[in-house]
């Protein structure tokens, strides 16, 4: 299931060819990062290298940075055999050996001006940062990690390849509160693992709004128990005379929590009083004459 939240896979061969690339010139340029960050300076002295036996640490108790770092977990261990452990800070400190590998933290100790997005993440060869005044910020700096992270870390048949991230230091904060996008499910549907997967690539990129198109003259998609014919009817087709498709209540509520394990908003948009041929066709009785309209699978 996490798996499903990375990003589409790359083919094997493409994978390989940018991460020989990076490797054979890993200082060549600066990273490029999407959206650019507020601020970026890299140290061409080192690299921070991700193990097996690499540590997430996270504050004592914090229940939303252990689900962060587990997240972070299942994105690093598909370029290691085993996966990175994580662990709470106080535990670790008690445990620790003078050769203990370098570690991944997470901190609390973040400017006041960030925000409860924003975050500081300071890479050297030693150790990786994570700073941030709220679980949102931690997540965003994930993020921004994986973007540094080689490409073959995106694709789980990769072999095995050195996860290395460039030195330097990142500080961002969003400068737009909303930061959407809109996914037309109604005209062409779209089941939920390529919501879930619409989700992943909008948290990579840092947008915090889905408004998901869920009815239109083309389809109603969302399961009303009281209105069974609304789905059973209305959400038969799409454009084009497509098969169709409705999301149930499970389903979408779901969809909602695994959006807002990202730090993302599902914006529901039933399109009313216009657009609503799915419904007339379903319920004869919402008509003027009681007589319903044929299902419309146009594109206006």
């Amino acid at each position: 299931m996490a798996r499903s939240l990375l990003l589409p896979r790359l083919p094997l061969v493409l994978a390989v060819l940018l991460t020989v690339a990076a490797f054979a010139s890993p200082m060549a340029a600066q990273p490029a990062l999407l959206p650019a960050p507020l601020e970026a300076t890299w140290d061409a002295s080192g690299v921070f290298t991700v193990t097996p036996e690499t540590p997430l640490l996270v504050p004592d108790g914090d229940l939303d940075a252990l689900r962060i770092a587990a997240m972070l977990v299942d994105l690093l261990a598909f370029g290691a055999d085993t996966r990175p452990r994580v662990v709470e800070a106080r535990a670790y400190t008690r445990t620790t050996r003078l050769d203990a590998p370098p570690a991944i933290v997470f901190s609390g100790d973040a400017p006041d001006s960030l925000g409860t997005e924003g975050y500081v993440l300071t890479i050297t060869p030693a150790q990786v940062t994570l700073a941030a005044n709220a679980p949102a910020g931690w997540f965003y700096a994930t993020q921004t990690l994986r973007q540094l992270l080689p490409a073959a870390v995106e694709y789980a048949a990769a072999f095995p390849v050195p996860l290395t991230v460039p030195a330097g230091r990142v500080v961002d904060r969003p400068r737009f509160g909303w930061r959407g996008m809109m996914l037309d499910v109604s005209r062409h549907f779209f089941g939920p693992d390529e919501v879930r997967r619409v989700i992943g690539l909008m948290a990579l990129h840092k947008l915090n709004r889905l408004h998901l198109h869920l009815s239109d003259d083309q389809g109603w998609r969302i399961e009303i128990p009281g209105w069974p014919r609304l789905t059973e009817i209305g959400g038969s087709t799409a454009v084009g005379g497509g098969p169709g498709g409705f999301y149930t209540l499970e389903e979408y509520a779901t969809l909602v929590q695994y959006a807002a394990e990202r730090y993302v908003t599902v914006v529901p948009e039933i399109d009313l009083p216009g657009h609503t041929n799915a419904a007339l066709a379903s319920y004869p009785s919402l008509n003027c004459d009681g007589v319903a309209p044929p299902l419309y699978t146009g594109t206006s």
